[in-house]
């Protein structure tokens, strides 16, 4: 039935006959599923069913049905990993941190002006630094989502590559994001007293406390030794730091503008279909590149923002639900995954990783592991549980 449903749903547009019978099929399909998820998640099952409600009304095209289907074997996958057992879940760890190893082999070889696998059009300090994605912007976001996984013990000695890695991507979001994620890592590990409350009686530094500073500090280095060339418009650059604008100033005016213009045109358009939106897949119907703009607004650079244009006012209630809901879940076994799950909300503010195959699958696999790491938590609580009312009755 997921394969039927993958294959024909929907084969023909509104206005021909054959819909009705193979939009009955395909509703059937994905309630059958969503009630599978169901068990596993109740926000992600009722997502599905408004992914696939949002794919016929308003409107019903090749793009809502290409987001539809990308949504379905998103949840597919997510299905799949929620299935295995908790004690394999360590190989999908040490997939996660393998493939991140890859791309930084990649970005360190293209760094210095050499791909092994494709001959790049320029050399040197102007090549392109994407990894295996294709875009600076994704290959640093996929390797803020793949750090927690370095967090165990065997690959902890690892994370100064990822850090390399970040860095020669060129793109501040992705550095943000992984700051963020090693600020959270640590708050929720230690506590936030060791960041604020000195250590009496010791001269020592606690590590945590060090391994943030040095890498917050490296973040704020990183950004003021950012080239603007080739990244920003240097043209607007140049006329705003003569208007007095530090290089930082301008580089944040600049990379910024184009966003913000995305997302007030898209909560004003908004409005026309406030509460179910504009259909999945069709912000890029509505915002398709013309002379107007530069090709900004084929994303919104903000998942949040597009997910509301496009569902409606029901994607926020299933986002802070969902959001809410692995707050009440969360036990300190799941603290990687759920540091992941908050390094994804955080780069989805200003970039599309959901909407990029390579950085949606990794998220959607944290997901998972959440799930998977929490019912081992709450197995191991129901099992000392058991095990204390035992002794009581010895």
């Amino acid at each position: 039935m997921i394969i039927a449903i993958l294959w024909i749903y929907p084969v023909a547009d509104m206005g021909d006959p054959r819909f009705s019978a193979y939009f009955r099929f395909a509703s059937v399909a994905v309630i059958l599923f969503s009630i599978a998820i169901w068990q596993v998640n109740k926000w992600v099952a009722m997502f599905l069913i408004l992914a696939g409600f949002s794919s016929i009304f308003p409107f019903s095209t090749k793009y809502s049905t290409e987001a539809f289907r990308a949504v379905f074997i998103g949840c597919i996958w997510y299905y799949m990993i929620t299935q295995i057992p908790k004690e394999k879940i360590k190989y999908m760890l040490d997939a996660i941190c393998i493939l991140a190893l890859c791309n930084i082999a990649i970005l360190i070889c293209q760094h210095f002006g050499f791909d092994p696998i494709f001959k790049p059009k320029r050399v040197g300090a102007a090549l392109p630094v994407v990894g295996f994605l294709s875009n600076r912007n994704e290959v640093s976001a996929f390797l803020s989502f793949c750090l927690p996984a370095f967090f165990r013990t065997r690959w902890r000695w690892l994370i100064p590559l990822l850090i390399i890695g970040i860095s020669i991507s060129m793109s501040t979001g992705g550095a943000v994001t992984a700051v963020i994620v090693l600020v959270a890592y640590f708050v929720l590990k230690d506590g936030i007293k060791y960041f604020f409350v000195p250590l009496r009686g010791s001269t020592a530094i606690h590590p945590s406390r060090l391994i943030v500073f040095v890498l917050t500090l490296w973040l704020v280095l990183f950004m003021f030794k950012i080239d603007p060339v080739g990244v920003f418009d240097s043209g607007q650059i140049g006329t705003l730091t003569s208007q007095g604008k530090t290089k930082m100033e301008a580089i944040l005016i600049v990379g910024t503008s184009y966003r913000y213009e995305t997302w007030a045109k898209a909560l004003t358009l908004y409005k026309q279909h406030w509460l179910f939106g504009s259909g999945i897949g069709h912000w890029k119907i509505v915002f398709m590149p013309t002379q107007a703009n530069s090709g900004w607004f084929k994303h919104a650079h903000n998942e949040f923002i597009q997910g509301l244009f496009e569902m409606g006012m029901l994607f926020p209630i299933l986002i802070v639900g969902y959001l809410i809901g692995n707050i009440k879940k969360y036990t300190r076994e799941t603290i990687t995954s759920a540091v992941a799950i908050i390094a994804v909300c955080v780069n989805s503010l200003i970039n599309f990783p959901l909407h990029i195959a390579q950085t949606a699958i990794i998220a959607i696999t944290w997901m998972a592991i959440f799930e998977v790491q929490n019912k081992k938590s709450v197995i191991s609580q129901e099992r000392s549980i058991n095990e204390h009312q035992t002794r009581e009755v010895l």
